[in-house]
């Protein structure tokens, strides 16, 4: 599979994904990034590499490049968790929440009890205006705030 070809996913500026493939990663995400590769990214700038995989040949990335399309967006987000186990793309913040990137959001069902934040091994979780807050940059995924919150407001998915 050392072929150099593979297929990626693009977080775009207004945070929608786009998969494509190359044999050529850093040349084409430059490409995007300077509005030459698609007229969906064009629009869409700046754009951020959130994944890729290396597969065997052309044929084998145009299959798997439209499977990755034909995946709802959580499958794509898990994709992209595998690739990025770690929060290393600061302007992903936002994806980062989606996604999960290791971590939790708290919705609306909060009702600021605070039974989470002394749970939480990474003090990720601190109190907001009307309910809790999970902090992306910290979290690490543990579902320990999950587990001893009444009403279940921790979430894995929003």
């Amino acid at each position: 599979m050392s072929s150099g070809t593979y297929v990626y996913i693009l977080l775009c500026g207004d945070g929608t994904l786009y998969t494509g493939w190359t044999n050529r990663v850093e040349w084409r995400i430059k490409q995007h990034q300077q509005g030459k590769a698609s007229k969906y990214t064009r629009s869409r700038l700046p754009v951020h590499l959130v994944y890729q995989e290396s597969v065997a040949d052309r044929c084998n990335a145009l299959r798997r490049e439209a499977a990755i399309k034909k995946m709802p967006r959580k499958a794509k987000l898990q994709l992209i968790k595998q690739f990025f186990p770690y929060k290393v793309v600061p302007q992903m913040d936002k994806l980062a929440v989606e996604v999960n990137f290791l971590t939790h959001i708290i919705n609306d069902d909060c009702i600021s009890c605070g039974a989470c934040a002394p749970e939480c091994p990474t003090d990720a979780i601190s109190e907001g205006e009307d309910k809790y807050h999970i902090d992306p940059e910290k979290c690490i995924d543990c579902g320990a705030c999950a587990e001893v919150c009444p009403v279940d407001a921790p979430n894995p998915e929003e």
